[in-house]
């Protein structure tokens, strides 16, 4: 399981989940009991997990189903792959939008468009014109 997948679980059972050091710390208010529910997930180790709650609805089985499965992912396997994105130099549209290189049969130039062929993993990024490979950007997605 991925660490996105966890997340998105997480929030759906409205857990928040966070980094801390070399863990994973996944809580809730538990206001029926007056205690903080916690599992906190090893990211050095696989099946290494502490959990601290009290489950009493279906929907908290299937949250603790989730972090055992995370808990139990190879480490490699737990973070998506990076992606990268190639803004041109100097090439932007006439309202100042950054151009990118874009893949659709051939390459060529295009503001961001989410239907088109803009964003690589890292291994495919040996496909793309050496001359453009310098300008390739990790993308990091911005916690709001």
């Amino acid at each position: 399981m991925k660490y996105k997948e966890l997340e998105r679980v997480a929030v759906r059972s409205l857990y928040t989940i966070r980094k801390v050091g070399v863990s994973t710390v996944i809580e809730r208010e538990n206001l029926i009991y007056n205690r903080t529910d916690r599992i906190i997930i090893d990211e050095t180790r696989e099946d290494k997990i502490t959990i601290s709650m009290l489950a009493s609805n279906p929907n908290d089985f299937e949250f603790l189903t989730s972090a055992l499965a995370y808990a139990e992912t190879p480490l490699g396997e737990r973070q998506e792959e990076k992606r990268y994105i190639i803004p041109l130099p100097h090439l932007k549209t006439s309202n100042g939008e950054q151009l990118f290189l874009t893949h659709q049969g051939n390459f060529f130039p295009c503001k961001r468009d989410m239907g088109l062929r803009q964003t690589w993993k890292e291994k495919d990024l040996i496909h793309i014109p050496e001359e453009y490979r310098g300008f390739a950007m990790e993308i990091v997605e911005v916690e709001e």
